[in-house]
């Protein structure tokens, strides 16, 4: 069940798309209601939480808005979201210090590594 409701599992409608499968039933093998999509996931009667899903936070909503229904669709269905964002000014102050030296290795195949 947890796997069914984090998106982990293929979604039965595309199980059932592929012939060589062998599966024909593409309701949700939950509820039996609907047809078994990612989105259908977070309407069903056997995965939703009694109080229903919690809401985006008011602040997210503009935001929402703006990526558009595409990325929306697989922000809420993959918990994924590519956006590109200005970096910060290179700063020149900052610096890298080892904690331990790596290795030195001499070694091609680099198994010792």
């Amino acid at each position: 069940l947890a796997s069914a409701v984090s998106g982990g599992q293929s979604p039965r409608a595309r199980k059932a798309a592929v012939p060589s499968w062998g599966i024909t039933d593409k309701k949700c093998q939950l509820c039996h209601l609907e047809v078994g999509t990612l989105e259908h996931r977070f309407r069903c009667e056997a995965t939703r939480p009694a109080g229903g899903w919690p809401h985006p936070p008011q602040q997210a909503l503009l935001m929402l808005d703006i990526i558009g229904k595409a990325r929306r669709r697989i922000l809420q269905t993959r918990a994924l979201l590519v956006l590109r964002l200005p970096r910060p000014p290179l700063s020149r102050a900052e610096w890298f210090t080892w904690l331990k030296e790596p290795p030195v290795c001499t070694d091609i195949s680099m198994d010792q590594c």
